[in-house]
């Protein structure tokens, strides 16, 4: 039987490594983000942590050496079938264990690609140019930073 986590309702109901890339995360300044996001037009998929105007989200993946469910097979066959949907819809995910979380590498992480990846103020369109913080434009076809290799760029 699979383990299912009742719909974000309060903090308590988050896991604790999520509460705990949260509190880390507002310490380090990071731009308000939306919790159990639901990604995909059908299915009930739903991040941990994501910005949607950039695109990104984040996993924490929890008990990965004590065979929970992220890496028994029927569970590690779902996760990558949810990967590969975002990707194909244009989001980065990144993934966390419990390590990288506890010691504060994955928030650094997460605000470090937010901070070359965010938008002007103001704009919440991924067709936004200029682009990031440090004046890269974004293609107005994709949205993705220049320089990239896209249809419409060659």
């Amino acid at each position: 039987m699979t383990e299912r986590r009742p719909p974000y309702s309060a903090d308590s109901s988050r896991s604790e490594l999520e509460r705990a890339l949260a509190t880390q995360l507002r310490q380090l300044g990071a731009p308000p983000w939306q919790e159990e996001y639901r990604f995909h037009p059908t299915r009930k998929w739903r991040f941990d942590f994501a910005w949607p105007d950039l695109r990104l989200a984040v996993e924490c993946e929890g008990a990965t050496w004590a065979r929970g469910r992220h890496t028994r097979g029927s569970g590690f066959a779902a996760d990558c079938e949810k990967y590969n949907a975002a990707a194909v819809l244009g989001w980065v995910v990144l993934r966390y264990t419990r390590k990288k979380i506890t010691d504060g590498r994955a928030a650094q992480e997460v605000k470090q690609y937010i901070d070359i990846n965010q938008l002007p103020d103001g704009c919440t369109s991924a067709g936004c140019t200029p682009g990031a913080s440090e004046g890269r434009a974004r293609c107005a076809s994709c949205g993705r930073l220049e320089p990239h290799d896209c249809e419409a760029s060659r």
